[in-house]
């Protein structure tokens, strides 16, 4: 696609939360890592676009590996695919998985607390080139809630660099390699994942510093517009 606008001309904000806000609904909890337990989440639609049903089919690979290993799984939310996993679940009798109505948002990030490894998965597909809205990562993030992150369209993989979770493929035996590989790690690079999620949501998605970098861009803009004219 060619673009009417040079690069440098093309300015990238993403959408942003209130943490100061949202700091103030979770009264600085922490999430709590426990030796040989690990307690993941999903929260989230149950679309297509989510190809949530490779991590069913990872739950399935894992029990049948490593079937001593205290792994949960809790689903939030609502979508055309949920019976589809439902009956997934039933036919290979998988243990230790849980599903829940979607709830409202002053509500999630209590419950993001009780658990310690969050799943934000998004696949390949045509809305790709207009971008992601990953809101659902800002929740996590604002919690300390280190990421699976499920996606072959970011190739930078943010999420291991900034050491909060790991960048996965759309494939159970990579979502099944990285949840075991989360559950092996020490309480404290765990404890790390959490502190690094906070540093960064704050960095990248605080409306505050959104609204700084907003300001001087235009202020930029409006500083070159002079320069031509004169």
């Amino acid at each position: 696609m060619k673009l009417a606008l040079p690069q440098k001309e093309i300015y990238h904000l993403p959408n942003g939360s209130d943490i100061s806000t949202i700091k103030k609904k979770i009264k600085n909890k922490k999430i709590n890592f426990e030796n040989n337990c690990t307690r993941l989440i999903y929260a989230g639609g149950f679309s297509p676009a989510h190809e949530i049903l490779n991590y069913f089919k990872a739950i399935e690979n894992i029990q049948k590996r490593y079937s001593h290993y205290n792994i949960f799984y809790k689903f939030y939310g609502d979508g055309i695919e949920l019976d589809k996993c439902k009956s997934f679940v039933r036919k290979k009798r998988l243990k230790n998985v849980e599903f829940h109505s979607s709830v409202k948002k002053d509500k999630i990030y209590k419950i993001l607390l009780k658990n310690n490894l969050g799943i934000c998965t998004i696949s390949k597909d045509k809305n790709e080139r207009f971008g992601y809205n990953l809101n659902k990562m800002y929740d996590y993030l604002v919690c300390g809630l280190p990421i699976i992150f499920t996606n072959d369209y970011y190739k930078n993989k943010f999420i291991e660099k900034n050491k909060f979770g790991f960048n996965c493929n759309p494939n159970y035996r990579d979502i099944s390699k990285k949840i075991v590989m989360f559950h092996k790690l020490s309480l404290k690079r765990k404890a790390l994942f959490s502190s690094n999620a906070k540093k960064y949501c704050e960095k990248i998605y605080d409306v505050r510093n959104l609204a700084a970098k907003l300001s001087k861009i235009l202020l930029t803009e409006k500083n070159e517009k002079s320069k031509c004219r004169s």
